[in-house]
């Protein structure tokens, strides 16, 4: 409430056409003073302290009025309409540095053309006090924007590369920093884009996962379960499985990678077709094993071989021979063996648990092949050539 009363100055008085005693004269005069005095002091305190809608200009004060508070609270204010500062940097040239100062705006905005430098000017709010900014950085082409080390999650960002510098393909991006210990530390937080997060271990089951660069893989296995696009699986830089919109499988890759084992590339514990199958080469077959006996020899065929080739070192007919049919096989194995020379008597035998039937010695003919077939419910080898 204002001390200025203006109650307490007599305006009827002096009264004219008659004596009037100075006492009065001396009230109102005083009353005039005090009043005066009272009315400098709020006007200096509302210059000091109001906040203004526009300058003061013709009563002692020019310029648009600063209204700087000092940090004062303001409790349940009800904004309409509230805007806040922009500051634009322009454009700077390929390695030059910027320094963004909280006071110059909180949405500031630059352009840069190559690889730039940013820092922040020490004028944060003190310690206790929270604030933020947004910076919109638009790029003319691939930008590498290295921030100070004050801001502490830069490795959350897309296209981070080492300590605080980030990648940025041509575009526009919009980053909010923000302190609450006057810029000894300042998060960064990507207003635009998602955030490039590594997850480890089992974190549960997503619905959906949109990625729009390359899928990092740090296992060995993909579960995939639906139906869409084609699935890759490329671990070593050349597409090995194809899954084209999970009808057709294709195997594409033939060079294992460097820690690959030995043996075939992918390996089956079976396979159903339904319709025909198609190569486009020649047959591969499961496994040979190759052998250059002399007369009398005894050869054991391993398990996973499908076809035995003797060749007599002699290069000439053999008198005698004994092979052995493997001992592990699944039912409706076949294998073969041929002679590049005849052996007039070939000695087929079981392994120890199976059998053969018939079970006699051949008469192998030059350049000709016999062929067995196991049945596993009886445990035996016939003789189908």
């Amino acid at each position: 409430m204002s001390n200025i009363n203006p109650q307490n100055i007599d305006g009827t008085f002096p009264i004219a056409g008659q004596d009037n005693n100075s006492q009065g004269f001396r009230d109102n005069f005083t009353n005039t003073i005090n009043n005066f005095t009272f009315a400098a002091a709020e006007l200096t305190d509302l210059q000091t302290y109001a906040v203004l809608k526009g300058p003061l200009g013709s009563v002692g004060q020019s310029g648009t009025p600063t209204n700087t508070m000092n940090y004062t609270y303001i409790t349940q204010p009800q904004l309409l309409q509230a805007v806040e500062t922009k500051y634009d940097f322009g454009t700077i040239s390929t390695g030059a540095s910027f320094q963004v100062d909280w006071t110059q705006g909180h949405f500031q905005t630059i352009a840069v053309s190559g690889t730039a430098t940013m820092s922040f000017a020490a004028t944060w709010p003190a310690t206790n006090l929270y604030t933020r900014l947004r910076l919109q950085v638009t790029t003319a082409n691939t930008t590498v924007l290295t921030l100070p080390s004050s801001v502490t999650n830069v490795n959350s960002l897309q296209g981070y590369t080492s300590g605080t510098s980030v990648s940025l393909p041509t575009g526009v991006y919009v980053f909010e920093f923000s302190t609450y210990n006057a810029g000894s530390t300042i998060l960064i937080n990507d207003v635009l884009r998602n955030y490039n997060t590594e997850i480890s271990g089992n974190v549960g089951n997503f619905i959906t996962a949109n990625i729009s660069g390359n899928l990092a893989v740090g296992g060995s296995i993909i579960t995939y379960a639906g139906s869409g696009a084609n699935i890759t699986l490329d671990p070593d830089g050349t597409a090995d499985v194809v899954l084209t919109n999970n009808t057709s499988l294709w195997l594409l890759d033939t060079t294992p990678t460097t820690g690959a084992t030995s043996g075939a590339l992918i390996n089956y514990g079976g396979a159903a077709i339904q319709g025909n199958l198609y190569t486009g080469g020649a047959r591969i077959m499961g496994g040979y094993q190759y052998s250059s006996p002399t007369s009398g020899f005894s050869l054991t065929i391993n398990n996973n071989v499908e076809r035995l080739i003797i060749d007599p070192s002699t290069n000439n007919v053999l008198a005698t021979g004994n092979i052995t049919l493997p001992s592990a096989n699944v039912d409706a194995t076949i294998v073969t063996v041929s002679a590049t020379y005849g052996i007039t008597a070939l000695t087929v035998n079981p392994n120890p648990g199976t059998a053969v039937k018939p079970s006699t010695t051949i008469n192998l003919g030059n350049s000709s092949s016999i062929t067995f077939f196991y049945h596993s419910s009886e445990s035996t080898w016939y003789r189908l050539s």
